[in-house]
């Protein structure tokens, strides 16, 4: 997929109303990331999802424990940004299969906001403790 084919490809096929979210990807159903598809055109579950999902927050994690993640994704330097991109499609061959590295990039886009924002609320409480 190209990023805007799989776009018009959203807009076209709405999901389905149901049940979304944690109690779907824990009985393997992807539901948020259509566009992980392997080589034969079949997507990825949400288990496959998930463990794609855990390698990006480690090295999210990486980044803050060497100080250098940023408040929003887009403020990602561009070595980083590669080096992100890299590792994940080294560890998940999917992920490169598109152009530019924008599905690796549009894990980062969905996750990272909710990651920054439990690390600073984190971070918060723990300066309140001392």
């Amino acid at each position: 997929w190209e990023k805007g084919q799989w776009t018009a490809h959203v807009m076209n096929n709405p999901q389905p109303p149901g049940e979304r979210g944690q109690k779907r990807a824990s009985e393997g159903i992807n539901v948020k990331h259509g566009y992980i598809e392997y080589e034969s055109g079949l997507p990825a579950d949400g288990h496959h999802v998930k463990a794609i999902h855990q390698l990006a927050k480690a090295f999210y994690t990486d980044l803050d424990k060497r100080g250098a993640a940023p408040s929003t994704w887009s403020d990602l330097s561009g070595d980083e940004r590669q080096r992100f991109e890299q590792q994940m499609e080294e560890a998940y061959p999917e992920l490169a299969l598109c152009q530019d590295h924008w599905k690796a990039n549009a894990i980062a886009t969905a996750q990272y906001p909710a990651w920054i924002q439990t690390r600073s609320r984190r971070a918060g409480k723990q300066k309140l403790k001392m």
